[in-house]
């Protein structure tokens, strides 16, 4: 729980928006490639479209290294931080690099994402199978 509230502190300091939001305003089952601009193998499965970080990925990256170091340094210096104070590092270390902090969990949970996203992805292959039957000149079933 601790990883994935830092990780969604750090979605929303890059996007403004939760992971969970993220997710959901982006799985669009009626757009190209459900919206997406990268995914692994030749075609798009559930897996690439129940991630959150698409576009940000370097951002987010950056951050994760500049989080890793701090805490890094603060081993050098012998302090400890237990993990219910890195949330409030984390959160004053935003504020100081003018990054939007996370309150709460946001908007949406990450169930609420994940049955939204596996809908549209469910639209966007029965749309890509009936696409495919068209094209292969056998119309429905």
């Amino acid at each position: 729980e601790f990883f994935s509230s830092i990780q969604n502190k750090l979605h929303y300091a890059i996007t403004g928006h939760s992971a969970a939001e993220l997710m959901m305003m982006r799985a669009d089952a009626s757009a190209p490639n459900m919206g997406l601009t990268s995914w692994a193998g030749d075609r798009i499965h559930v897996s690439d479209v129940t991630v959150a970080k698409e576009e940000e990925i370097s951002d987010f990256n950056r951050l994760t290294s500049l989080c890793l170091d701090f805490v890094e340094d603060q081993a050098k210096k012998r302090r400890e931080i237990f993990l219910h104070e890195w949330e409030d590092e984390l959160n004053e270390l935003l504020r100081l690099m003018g990054r939007h902090v996370l309150k709460g969990k946001g908007q949406r949970s990450k169930k609420q994402a994940q049955a939204h996203v596996r809908g549209q992805y469910r639209l966007y292959e029965e749309r890509r199978r009936l696409e495919a039957e068209h094209q292969l000149g056998n119309p429905g079933r």
